[in-house]
């Protein structure tokens, strides 16, 4: 039972916003880097900074500020060095994660330096198979607005296939893939509310998705999802046609021909 809870508080973890932050939330549509620091202290004052529930979205975040502006870097780094011991090591982890020279330089500088060194932005290439991975994702998204984060996140739809593994694990044998099975249940939960919050609060999320399911090969479980998302969003775009096979089908609603000339209906 206990571990049941554990699980409930990651799926929340994933749900939740890192904080309730608004140059966080929609930093990619008006790009402030001259907060960084003003902001950085805010965090390290409120303890999330290091708090190892946020810590991971502080690091992918300020990573994609400072790759978008290098020259920033070096400034920023030494005018947060009086920073505590955890914080600062935050810091100059998302320098190391920036993946730029002017990182690489500094770090090279700094007692243990080379601890902080990364290959810039590694947590797109892990499998999205936990709720640190998907905060670090959105935290991505949210600096630059790329589609390429959104699609990791709607790669962990697939473990749709583990459905029912929380509620089978109360009476199971509690092994080993049990716990494994309950686990990706509880991040496929927590990517599809995700995909859903975000896809409700940035215009950006809903386009990405929609050119997704119109023009790239998706897996069963990425196509069904997103449909579902989109059919939900957006009704007076979107349906589901039945097809002469029995089966049912998602498109784009057809336009109005007989709407008047230089008219169409609502998109």
């Amino acid at each position: 039972m206990r571990f049941l809870f554990l699980l409930m508080a990651m799926l929340m973890l994933a749900m939740q916003a890192a904080f309730a932050n608004e140059w966080i939330n929609h930093y990619y549509e008006r790009p402030t880097p001259e907060r960084l620091v003003t902001e950085v202290r805010a965090w390290s004052k409120s303890g999330r900074m290091s708090d190892p529930k946020t810590s991971g979205v502080v690091i992918a975040f300020l990573a994609q500020v400072m790759a978008s502006n290098p020259e920033r870097i070096e400034g920023w780094l030494d005018e947060l060095v009086d920073l505590n011991g955890p914080d600062r090591q935050v810091l100059l982890t998302a320098a190391g994660q920036s993946g730029t020279k002017e990182a690489r330089a500094y770090l090279m500088r700094q007692p243990e330096g080379r601890r902080y060194q990364g290959n810039g932005r590694d947590w797109r290439a892990l499998e999205p198979d936990n709720p640190v991975v998907l905060d670090m994702l959105w935290a991505d998204f949210l600096a630059t607005g790329e589609a390429v984060p959104v699609r990791r996140v709607v790669k962990a739809l697939n473990y749709e296939k583990y459905s029912g593994a929380i509620d089978r694990y109360a009476s199971s044998k509690k092994t080993a893939q049990d716990r494994n099975d309950a686990v990706l249940e509880a991040v496929f939960k927590a990517a599809l509310w995700s995909l859903n919050s975000n896809a409700r609060q940035h215009r950006r999320v809903r386009d990405i998705l929609e050119q997704m399911i119109a023009t790239e090969e998706l897996t069963s479980s990425e196509q069904a999802c997103l449909a579902s998302l989109l059919l939900a969003l957006m009704p007076e775009k979107y349906e589901i046609v039945p097809q002469e096979n029995g089966m049912r089908s998602f498109r784009r609603k057809p336009v109005d021909q007989s709407a008047p000339a230089g008219l169409s209906a609502p998109q």
